[in-house]
């Protein structure tokens, strides 16, 4: 370790001098040591200085008193690495009072480069304080390569550290003391967990090498490190050793766990998403057939909440989801799992052995909870949810089936008013398949051009004028002619919605076909009053707006 000698004007306080008679005092408590032909010293780690020193240290620090040598402020230019290990040599006496320490160090008396072994204990001043007893030897010419390592060994934030056969620490570098316990723990008590430390002695004794990342107790609390170890031997006693290395990996086991945690969670509302549902649907599937539960897939979608993101802001829909979610958390119970599906959409997987019952209580528990008045961006609102559910494993075994399930009884309790729950029943499949089937079909008729188009009089029958026309579509199905309305050969399918709303685009096709009839209107005119009667006479069923009257002009 590398220890700066002070320039000369880095001095302590003029109140901190000893004065000639403690210097005295000093001198007659340790004059046995003056008889030691190698460097001997005293060093006062709280006060950053030689408390005392004997006359071959005062020549090995530059000093020709002891007045001048314990005047200088040795703390002046300390790095902050040979601070921590001074605070940790002060640590480990005050633990164990035979704990001794051997360390190559290099001071710079008057810019000199001086390398020394040096052997650390422990020592207790007069007013009680744990200060450090230095034994000197000097090292000689030593290699810069030897030097270096030794610099890099005692500085690096890796923790280094040489146990023998049976995980006594020989040795520990600054960076592996301070991330121990205490001085003596051994290389079984390092690893903790019996199992990783058999592990680790199987590999050492078949590869000569091994590796571990595992959460360790240290004096900063638990951290997570990885371990690496090989065989080798002690360079002084030539026993079979193992030397391990240690990094501390806590800053990427917190991004590890930060990113892990925000792929299996809602930005938003910090809810488990999609992956973390579906991985915990697994889990709970497995644990229900095991324990023989019954399971049900509950989907909550919050009622009018586009109405919610148009009027206030999508910021204020977001403080919205936030508050309910908040909420949703609430009312579940330990069993429930709850997520965000998605937009204003929640799903709950509940497992009991009594599902009717604890639905029930869920349903009731969901309302009054999403109910409570609540104010967002200055204003009040209340909310309700439609529900729907789908079981396990009635209405399916898998999330996709439950789900989609759930959906359909979802958007039934939306058609029954909303602010209620519904349960799927297959009649409700069946009505999606069917319209989905006439909506292919109607797509396919019109690139087929199997639509034409009926033009029928809005009659006033005051004056007997045509006020508008009505365009209808005719279907025609081969050689069958159907309304677009309805298709006669398929009674209980209605066309009429499904080319409404099916997205078929049947309802804009005729358009440009009725612009061209605006330029006949004197035509239809005629046709329309030569085929009704006059005011006077009963009236006949075409010229009322049912779509009774349809014959086509001509």
């Amino acid at each position: 370790m590398t220890v700066s000698a002070p320039t000369p004007a880095a001095r302590l306080p003029a109140d901190r001098l000893p004065p000639a008679s403690e210097l005295a005092g000093r001198a007659a408590r340790y004059a046995a040591l003056e008889w030691l032909s190698r460097p001997v010293w005293v060093f006062d780690i709280d006060g950053h200085c030689v408390h005392w020193a004997n006359t071959p240290a005062l020549a090995v620090w530059g000093a020709t008193t002891l007045a001048e040598l314990c005047g200088r402020d040795m703390g002046h230019d300390m790095s902050e690495s040979v601070a921590r290990r001074l605070a940790q040599y002060q640590s480990d006496f005050v633990l164990r009072a035979d704990a001794s320490f051997n360390e190559q160090w290099t001071i710079y008396p008057g810019g000199v480069p001086v390398s020394l072994n040096v052997r650390f204990s422990g020592h207790r001043l007069p007013d009680g304080r744990m200060s450090m007893l230095c034994e000197a030897e000097p090292v000689g010419v030593v290699p810069p390569e030897s030097l270096r390592s030794v610099e890099a060994l005692l500085h690096t934030a890796v923790m280094i550290t040489l146990y023998d056969a049976n995980g006594e620490a020989l040795y520990r570098n600054p960076a592996a003391r301070a991330a121990v316990l205490s001085p003596g723990e051994r290389l079984q008590e390092r690893i903790g967990n019996a199992a990783a430390f058999a592990a680790l002695s199987r590999s050492l004794e078949q590869q000569g090498v091994g590796t571990l990342t595992l959460a360790v107790r240290t004096p900063q609390g638990d951290r997570w490190h990885e371990l690496s170890a090989r065989r080798c031997n002690d360079a002084i006693t030539g026993q079979d050793a193992v030397l391990v290395s240690e990094a501390d990996i806590s800053a990427i086991k917190r991004t590890e766990e930060r990113a892990n945690f925000q792929s299996l969670h809602d930005v938003l509302t910090g809810l488990p998403n999609r992956a973390h549902f579906t991985q915990r649907f697994a889990r709970a599937m497995e644990e229900a057939r095991a324990q023989s539960l019954e399971a049900a897939l509950l989907l909550i979608d919050l009622d009018h909440f586009k109405d919610v993101n148009d009027t206030l802001g999508h910021a204020a829909g977001d403080e919205l989801l936030v508050a309910l979610a908040q909420r949703l958390r609430h009312a579940r119970h330990g069993t429930e799992v709850l997520a965000r599906w998605g937009g204003d959409e929640f799903l709950v997987l509940l497992t009991s052995p009594r599902m009717r019952e604890d639905l029930d209580a869920l349903h009731e528990r969901i309302s009054v909870a999403l109910a409570a008045p609540l104010s967002v961006a200055g204003t009040p609102l209340r909310v309700t949810s439609s529900i729907g559910v789908a079981l396990y494993p009635q209405d399916g075994e898998t999330i996709e089936i439950l789900l989609r399930n759930a959906d359909l009884a979802m958007y039934a309790a939306k058609q029954r008013g909303r602010n209620t729950l519904a349960y799927f029943d297959g009649h409700m499949a069946e009505t999606v398949r069917s319209r989905t089937e006439l909506e292919k079909e109607l797509r396919q008729a019109l690139e087929r051009e199997e639509f034409e188009v009926y033009f029928q009089p809005r009659v006033d029958v005051a004056t007997n004028r045509i006020r508008a026309v009505e365009a209808l579509v005719r279907w025609c199905a081969g050689t069958t002619r159907a309304w677009a309305w309805c298709r006669p050969r398929i009674s209980s399918r209605p066309a009429r919605p499904a080319a409404s709303s099916g997205g078929s685009g049947c309802g804009c096709w005729p358009r440009p076909r009725a612009s061209r009839w605006r330029g006949r209107r004197r035509a239809l005119t005629w046709w329309c009053r030569s085929t009704c009667r006059p005011a006077s006479s009963p009236r006949p069923a075409c010229c009322t707006t049912s779509p009774a009257c349809c014959a086509r002009p001509g």
